[in-house]
């Protein structure tokens, strides 16, 4: 009898070794397999700035109307001057455009900045006084605009507005209306007295394509 229990445990034995290798799989309904992936977190890009604008000339300027001396007493290209507040004579307004560290983005971006200079001169000065330098072109009601593009990162905005000889780079007379009598200077005095010249900046952009 125990030769008999022997030789029928060997086989046992050893199936069990089999199943237990892999030979077979067990199956049982079991919950989906999740695992986390990498978080993609969000950058955005600095916005593009366009520099600014700098005025220099900061001083209180005014605009002297004066006949020039007797021997020009009907030129209006004579008379006209600009000085500061201590009386001497401006040169010039200062002024300048800088594109800043975008420059070169501006530029290949394909945007073709225009850069404009206006000069307003009130109701009732304009009457009388006008801007004689040729880059300005004359609009309505006593604006004159002078527009430029700029081909470096800073662009010069400097306005002329010396006076050579008696002639102001900037100004003149309006044709026939330099007071040529003591009435015609009265008349003047009392339109022109709270008159103002203005002078802005602006820089606009093309459309990026």
């Amino acid at each position: 009898m125990l030769r008999k229990s022997t030789s029928i445990l060997a086989p046992l034995a050893g199936l069990i070794a089999i199943v237990g290798a892999g030979f077979s799989v067990w199956y049982f309904d079991v919950a989906d397999i999740n695992k986390d992936g990498p978080t993609i977190s969000t950058e955005v890009t600095d916005k593009v700035t366009y520099g600014e604008i700098t005025v220099t000339t900061t001083d209180t300027l005014t605009l002297v109307l004066d006949q020039g001396g007797i021997a020009n007493a009907s030129d209006v290209t004579k008379g006209i001057s600009v000085v500061g507040a201590d009386d001497s004579p401006v040169a010039s307004i200062v002024a300048q455009y800088d594109a800043g560290t975008h420059y070169e983005t501006i530029v290949d971006g394909g945007l073709n900045p225009t850069i404009t200079t206006t000069i307003t001169i009130s109701e009732g000065l304009r009457d009388y006084v006008t801007v004689s330098d040729g880059d300005f072109l004359a609009g309505t009601a006593g604006v004159f605009t002078r527009t430029s593009t700029f081909a470096a990162q800073v662009t010069d905005l400097t306005i002329d507005c010396s006076t050579t000889d008696e002639t102001n780079a900037l100004f003149s007379y309006v044709t026939g209306m330099k007071p040529t009598t003591s009435e015609a200077y009265d008349t003047m005095v009392d339109t022109v007295t709270a008159g103002t010249v203005t002078i802005a900046y602006s820089v606009s952009f093309g459309t990026i394509l």
